[in-house]
């Protein structure tokens, strides 16, 4: 184990909003902190730039950036001012930025380092994969396509994204192999946890991963997901993606935490 400081280094994975709190309260008690997000979105502001520029969905990777920012910082709450008005109606400010960022850099991880270091943060933001990914599920009402349709799906019989083996940066994997601590989620099994951790390559790191003692995994199952599901079954059955069961709406976690060091000081 490789700690900064005597503090874990300690990689997130996931999407959403779970991910961007999951983040903020590392920053009490981690040292390296990186946060690997998905890129399925498709609804909002996100999946309205997705379409138009075919960038990489911003608004995850925005939420989990301003999470890792200081507290207080104004330049991180005009990176959530959204619009009102016209044209930019629904837009979140930050989204915008990001967007801007992605076509000036030419490379998605350079204009996230960028944006790092506009905002500070307190560590690193990572894309799960290098391009958008599209998430489609056979439920019992037949085929959806897209993060929101299946968040608004009922019982989800398969889940595959589109590309199948999306390549994945080699800053993720390095995350996840040299992690003391991971954390998976919390959120939406299906739209969140598995659209970033259920990408092969990472998947596999994961279950290299898991064989260390001081690994930690946070999942909040779907009104999709059988209401008890083993948390090896979701971790190692990642790649397949196949799943059946009860639709109630009963929602359970499952949460392995690891002795935590004093926090380090914000900088």
């Amino acid at each position: 184990m490789a700690y900064n400081d005597g503090y874990p280094a300690v990689t997130a994975i996931g999407g959403g909003h779970g991910l961007s709190v999951t983040l903020r309260a590392l920053t009490s008690y981690a040292g390296d902190i990186s946060g690997v997000v998905s890129v399925a979105d498709d609804g909002g502001s996100s999946g309205r730039l997705r379409k138009v520029l075919g960038t990489v969905p911003p608004g995850d990777l925005r939420k989990c950036l301003v999470a890792l920012a200081p507290e207080n910082s104004l330049l991180a709450s005009l990176f959530e001012y959204r619009f009102h008005n016209g044209e930019l109606d629904g837009h979140a400010l930050g989204n915008l930025i990001l967007t801007a960022l992605f076509e000036r850099c030419g490379d998605l991880q350079i204009a996230l380092n960028e944006a790092e270091k506009l905002l500070s943060t307190r560590g690193r933001v990572l894309p799960a994969a290098a391009h958008p990914v599209v998430l489609e599920a056979d439920t019992n009402h037949g085929r959806v396509k897209g993060q929101t349709a299946v968040m608004n799906s009922g019982s989800i019989l398969h889940l595959v994204m589109q590309p199948a083996n999306p390549r994945v940066p080699n800053e993720v994997l390095s995350a996840i192999r040299n992690a003391d601590q991971i954390v998976i989620g919390p959120g939406s099994l299906f739209t969140s946890v598995i659209a970033a951790s259920g990408i092969p390559a990472i998947a596999r790191e994961i279950a290299k991963a898991r064989i260390l003692p001081d690994s930690s995994c946070a999942i909040t199952t779907d009104r999709c997901l059988p209401p008890v599901q083993p948390i090896a079954s979701v971790i190692y059955d990642l790649p397949s993606c196949r799943y059946s069961g009860s639709t109630k709406r009963k929602r359970s976690s499952i949460l392995s935490r690891r002795s935590r060091a004093a926090a380090p000081p914000r900088t």
